[in-house]
């Protein structure tokens, strides 16, 4: 869990600089919550993947709800501050199944048909991962892809104009091809209004 602690650490010392109070208030929760769960389980290489990706899911679904709030108005983010609580349902099927390896370890090689099955949540469904084509097509600048989200009419999540909380870049490309802008408006939002029609 060491490491799980040390990223939220510097995922709040990044916020404190750039975010808003509600979004730093949503770190500190789920800080909070990673050191109230610390004590229900054997925390070995397996459970931490698995709660790592259950917080993973959290936290994407707070972005998404972020994004949806710049296009449509609509606050969603107290919603997912909530599921940072043990009666959350994505929560208590990943420590069952945590549970159930730690008390199984002859059943492990079918412990982990199960796990794969059981990352492939609800939360996991309301996601899209970006095709690996999309990605090979965007611009790059000073060795680093442009921040597909800062492409948006939602924008990046950071506050920044130049620092991206993914470790991509902030820039408007010369160019942008006809892959990458129909992805983000078919799947995204759409294009930012700053990034001309004919690119």
């Amino acid at each position: 869990m060491a490491q799980l602690f040390e990223a939220f650490s510097l995922l709040q010392a990044f916020g404190m600089r750039f975010y808003n109070a509600t979004t730093q208030a949503f770190i500190t929760a789920a800080m909070g919550f990673a050191a109230t769960i610390t004590g229900m389980g054997m925390w070995n290489a397996s459970a931490v993947d698995l709660i790592t990706f259950w917080f993973d899911g959290v936290l994407d679904d707070y972005l998404r709800a972020i994004e949806e709030m710049v296009v449509s108005g609509g606050d969603n983010r107290d919603n997912i501050r909530q599921r940072l609580t043990k009666s959350d349902p994505d929560f208590f099927n990943t420590m069952h199944l945590i549970h159930s390896e730690a008390s199984a370890p002859a059943a492990k090689d079918q412990g982990r048909s199960d796990r794969s099955a059981t990352k492939r949540s609800p939360a996991e469904s309301k996601r899209t991962r970006v095709p690996q084509d999309i990605i090979a097509a965007l611009p790059s600048q000073n060795g680093k892809s442009v921040c597909l989200k800062f492409l948006t009419r939602a924008g990046c999540p950071s506050r920044s104009p130049k620092r991206c909380m993914f470790g991509r870049a902030h820039f408007i490309p010369e160019k942008l091809e006809p892959v990458v802008r129909q992805y983000i408006n078919d799947n995204m939002g759409g294009i930012r209004r700053d990034i001309p029609p004919d690119q």
